[in-house]
């Protein structure tokens, strides 16, 4: 097993970092103040100076607000958003997987067809409806995605547990983040395989039939020749 971050996890982390330093210093600095208005400064290029001498780094907007400072205070918005879906989607498909691959049956299949109805849906539609129904606003945009993204994970941890594998909550945890992220790991893909030849041999060996790609014991006796056409 590889040990370390991959390149493009690392490469994302650093960006993460520098969006959070960003929005969470910016529009803290003195002279930066998102709300301020200064009509004289408005409509500045990149890099310009006010007549003041204040150095706007992305320009000025149509009031003389400084753009980097109201772009920062919109990130704030956006992660608050972004983190706050993932965590409760990963909470509800997380949970909702696990009672499906565990009691299976009715319990199951009522929850895998709801995951299946709400994929038949357009996802954009069906924000839009629940929106215009619950309202809006952040809070309400945050729960309305994690409400409507859970069926991956779902459908990664029911699986994880329908073929009797209990693993702990630590690895449940990883496989999900894993499959939902892009970075599956080739070491489990290889146990699942050669877990699903070990069922298939054994099944076949209960019906007496010969496991495919093993060669008949010594002294066993051969199957008769199928007799020639005259």
């Amino acid at each position: 097993m590889r040990s370390g971050l991959s390149a493009s996890l690392a490469l994302a982390l650093i960006l993460l970092f520098v969006v959070v330093i960003l929005v969470a210093v910016v529009p803290l600095l003195p002279g930066y103040d998102p709300f301020s208005q200064n009509l004289a400064s408005s409509l500045l290029t990149p890099g310009e100076a006010s007549i003041e001498g204040q150095l706007y780094l992305l320009g000025s907007d149509a009031l003389g607000r400084d753009v980097l400072s109201r772009l920062a205070l919109a990130g704030r918005i956006s992660l608050f958003i972004g983190f706050s879906a993932v965590a409760l989607s990963l909470a509800i498909g997380v949970v909702l997987g696990l009672i499906a691959g565990f009691f299976r049956g009715w319990i199951e299949n009522l929850i895998m067809g709801i995951a299946d109805l709400q994929l038949s849906i357009p996802r954009v539609l069906l924000l839009i409806a629940i929106a215009a129904i619950v309202g809006t606003g952040v809070l309400n945009l945050a729960i309305l995605l994690g409400l409507t993204s859970w069926v991956v994970y779902g459908r990664v941890s029911r699986a994880m547990i329908t073929r009797g594998n209990l693993v702990s909550p630590s690895d449940l945890l990883t496989t999900v983040v894993s499959d939902a992220t892009g970075r599956n790991n080739p070491n489990r893909v290889r146990a699942v395989i050669y877990n699903d030849n070990q069922d298939g041999q054994a099944s076949q060996s209960a019906q007496g039939q010969k496991p495919a790609g093993q060669s008949a014991p010594k002294g066993a006796p051969k199957a008769p020749a199928p007799a020639k056409k005259p």
